[in-house]
């Protein structure tokens, strides 16, 4: 999937920004080892999509940290575990 990168949380978190390409709301992505990209840098990005459940989330990746205020917008949505992000363009 490629996307502009909408609102970076850390370096190994991030949202893809899907509401201006018409699919829905943001979609986040969960780059285990880590990327320099930056808000508004169009990226294309690979991985596995699995539901947003903060538990499992943290169990799985111990560094998972998003504030709980994020917890309603995430919650059973769909995120992305990064394999692979290339930046396409600046």
């Amino acid at each position: 999937m490629s996307a502009e990168v909408e609102d970076k949380y850390s370096p190994k978190l991030f949202t893809l920004d899907e509401d201006k390409i018409g699919v829905g709301p943001d979609v986040l992505v969960i780059a285990p080892d880590g990327t320099n990209i930056e808000d508004g840098d169009i990226v294309a990005v690979t991985g596995v999509v699995r539901r947003y459940e903060r538990t499992e989330l943290k169990r799985d990746y111990d560094w998972f940290e998003l504030g709980a205020e994020y917890g309603v917008k995430y919650t059973s949505r769909p995120v992305i575990i990064a394999d692979s992000i290339v930046k396409v363009k600046d």
